[in-house]
C-alpha cells in the first residue's frame, strides 16, 4: 500500500522533472481523500467562471403597472395585477397584416 508521503515524493519529482505520472486507482483515491481533487475542481470552476461572466437576465415577461386610460386629474383606472406573457410572434404578425389590410 502506498502512502500519501509516497504520492506526494512522486508527484513531486515527476512535477520537477516535467514528466507524465502514471496513477493507479489506490492514488487516485488518496488524491480524493486528501481534498487534492476538490481543490482542482474548485479551481477549475473558479477558471470557467474568470472566462465566462454571467449574462443579464432577462424575463420572458413584460410587467404591467397601470393601463394608462386616466379618469379624472392624475387618476388611473386600471391597474393589472401580475405579469403579462409577451404576444405569440404569429399572433402579432396577424395583427399586423390585418391592420395593413384595413381601409383608413
Amino acid at each position: 500500500m502506498t502512502s500519501l508521503a509516497d504520492l506526494a515524493r512522486r508527484l513531486s519529482r515527476k512535477v520537477e522533472t516535467q514528466r507524465s505520472i502514471r496513477l493507479s486507482a489506490e492514488d487516485l483515491n488518496m488524491i480524493v481523500k486528501s481534498g487534492a481533487f476538490a481543490a482542482v475542481q474548485n479551481a477549475a470552476t473558479e477558471e470557467l467562471k474568470e472566462r465566462c461572466p454571467p449574462k443579464a437576465v432577462t424575463s420572458p415577461y413584460t410587467a404591467v403597472g397601470n393601463t394608462g386610460s386616466i379618469a379624472g386629474q392624475g387618476e388611473r383606472t386600471s391597474k393589472s395585477s401580475g405579469m403579462m406573457q409577451p404576444q405569440n410572434a404569429s399572433e402579432a404578425l396577424a395583427r399586423a397584416q390585418a391592420m395593413l389590410n384595413k381601409p383608413s
